[in-house]
C-alpha cells in the first residue's frame, strides 16, 4: 500500500476554541470519516471534534503538548505575558471529553530546560520563535549577556517549561 503525506493546517490555538466547531476554526482534516486507529500529535493544536471524526469506534488519541509556561523568557527579554485563561491539562481534557473521548492517562510535568552556552539559547529562540517573538540577537544583546553570565556563574542557565501527555480513546 502506498503512503502519502498530506499538509494540513494547524487548527487555531485549543484555548481560542472553546465553543467553536471544525467549519468555525477552519481545521476540517481532509480524511474520511473513521480513517485512522491512531493519531498522534506533538505541540501542535488541534480540533478535538475532528479527531473524534477520523478516528475508529476505540481509536486511539495521543498527544503530548506544551503548555503555558515560558513566561519566565518573556518576562527576561521584556516581552508581554500572556493573560487569560492558560491552555494545559485541565483544559485539553475537557475539551476531549466534551468531544466524546474517553481518558485512558493525563500527566502533567514540569520540566527544567537547561542552556550551558548563550549560543544553545539563540538556537533555541531561532528555532521555535513563538517562545519569545520577536527575538533579534542584536535588539535583544543586553538580556543574552546577563543569560552568559548566569551561565559562567552558575555551570548553566535554566527555565521552566510545563508539558502533558494524553492518550484518549474514542467511544466504541
Amino acid at each position: 500500500m502506498a503512503s502519502r503525506l498530506v499538509a494540513v493546517e494547524s487548527a487555531p490555538d485549543n484555548i481560542d476554541q472553546q465553543d467553536a466547531t471544525p467549519a468555525d476554526t477552519g481545521s476540517h482534516l481532509p480524511f474520511h470519516d473513521g480513517s485512522f486507529d491512531l493519531v498522534l500529535n506533538r505541540h501542535s493544536s488541534y480540533c478535538p471534534n475532528e479527531l473524534a471524526r477520523v478516528l475508529r469506534p476505540g481509536g486511539t488519541y495521543l498527544t503530548q503538548q506544551r503548555g503555558e509556561g515560558d513566561d519566565e523568557l518573556l518576562r527576561l527579554f521584556d516581552r508581554p505575558v500572556h493573560v487569560g485563561p492558560n491552555f494545559g491539562l485541565a483544559v485539553a481534557v475537557g475539551q476531549l471529553e466534551d468531544a466524546g473521548f474517553e481518558i485512558l492517562r493525563a500527566e502533567e510535568f514540569d520540566a527544567t530546560v537547561r542552556f550551558f552556552d548563550v549560543g544553545a539559547v539563540v538556537y533555541y529562540l531561532r528555532a521555535i520563535p513563538w517562545i519569545v517573538p520577536n527575538f533579534d540577537v542584536e535588539a535583544d544583546r543586553a538580556t543574552l549577556h546577563r543569560i552568559h553570565d548566569t551561565i559562567e556563574s552558575e555551570g548553566s542557565f535554566g527555565v521552566g517549561s510545563y508539558r502533558f501527555l494524553i492518550e484518549a480513546r474514542t467511544m466504541e
